[in-house]
């Protein structure tokens, strides 16, 4: 078994919360090599792929991998304020575009860009 298949539940959780109180948070697992095998990334790709799409259609921002500091939504996460734009009833939480014309809400997936080697190297 596979990270993902490990966590399935785990990921469906989100999706049913969000749509029923705009947010979740789950514990920062990554898919590590030492547990899963060293391929168990790359092999699951197409799965976080579908997992951004998930998320998306529930309005929903994803953060995969990140390792540094969190801006993703940090203010919602420091605050009173845990919604997401394209719920209606909370959308109040927010500054956009929204508040002019709630027409448009965006939900983004963020992953953190790893440079190639050659790219390292050269100054």
């Amino acid at each position: 078994m596979g990270f993902f298949d490990n966590h399935r539940d785990t990921l469906n959780q989100p999706l049913q919360a969000v749509r029923s109180r705009g947010y979740w948070s789950a514990y920062p697992e990554i898919p590590s090599g030492k547990i899963y095998g060293e391929t168990a990334k790359a092999a699951n790709e197409p799965l976080i792929d579908k997992a951004s799409e998930a998320f998306a259609s529930a309005g929903v921002a994803l953060s995969v991998d990140l390792k540094g500091g969190v801006f993703v939504n940090q203010s919602a996460r420091f605050s009173d304020y845990h919604a997401t734009g394209t719920n209606l009833t909370e959308a109040a939480c927010f500054t956009g575009a929204a508040f002019v014309a709630d027409r448009f809400h965006i939900a983004t997936a963020c992953r953190p860009l790893v440079a190639s080697p050659v790219a390292q190297h050269v100054q």
